[in-house]
């Protein structure tokens, strides 16, 4: 199976199911060079990972960009936010892998315990975690800078091209709410309604920020309200036990 370099899918090509892609030869900036067809019955692409943080932001933790411009939850060496009581692991504060992950959620619970028994303030990390941590985001800003998603994918989304699947927002009416006067992925948003779907923007977001040629910011709409017990408990069961 050949590997390629600088080449991507730029599109994939179908009725009911997809029949065939269009792969292309990419320069630096990802602008096409050259494409040709290849048949196909599925197809798996990837450009990385954006991190959830709407239950982090909805609490009031303040947020920083990563090195790939996604918003994150903005934490201290011992992985609290900048709102007490509460500390953020793993994917919310920038995505580095499973390793990192793990790492940064014994260190909270290090952390946790500290300010648990002698109040919030000080590092409990130790040495060797807080090494260990800073060589694994050290590899992860290293792979963010040497992977970026380049600016020249937005050359290959035609008029038809979907951009928010939740509403059916093509392309073409993204472009024609920028012509009508928008300038930021909100006034995009009001005027041609990507985001308003089930995900609220979780999936096209990021695109359509990038179309309006903004940084990502954090989401704004919250995703959870505080439920009491007793409301679960009169919530009659229609499931079979």
């Amino acid at each position: 199976m050949p590997y390629r370099t600088r080449h991507a899918v730029v599109a994939a090509h179908g009725s009911s199911r997809v029949t065939h892609v269009t792969v292309a030869r990419l320069d630096a900036e990802w602008r096409v060079l050259s494409s040709r067809t290849v048949e196909c019955d599925a197809v798996a692409v990837g450009y990385g990972f954006v991190p959830q943080i709407d239950l982090a932001v909805q609490l009031g933790c303040a947020t920083t960009h990563s090195a790939d411009g996604s918003p994150v939850v903005d934490v201290d060496e011992g992985q609290r936010t900048s709102v007490a009581s509460v500390y953020a692991a793993g994917e919310p504060t920038g995505v580095g892998g499973a390793e990192l992950a793990e790492l940064e959620g014994r260190t909270a619970g290090l952390t946790i315990a500290h300010d648990l028994a002698s109040g919030e303030g000080g590092d409990p990390v130790p040495g060797v975690l807080r090494r260990r941590g800073e060589r694994l985001r050290a590899f992860a800003r290293a792979l963010q800078e040497a992977y970026p998603v380049q600016p020249g994918w937005q050359d290959w989304l035609h008029d038809d091209t979907l951009v928010c699947r939740c509403e059916e927002v093509p392309v073409s009416r993204i472009r024609e709410a920028m012509d009508l006067g928008a300038t930021d992925a909100r006034s995009i948003k009001l005027l041609a309604r990507p985001g308003m779907g089930w995900c609220q923007g979780r999936i096209c977001g990021y695109a359509v920020s990038c179309l309006a040629g903004e940084r990502p910011q954090a989401p704004r709409r919250p995703i959870a309200q505080p439920i009491t017990l007793g409301c679960l408990e009169r919530i009659e069961d229609e499931q079979p036990h």
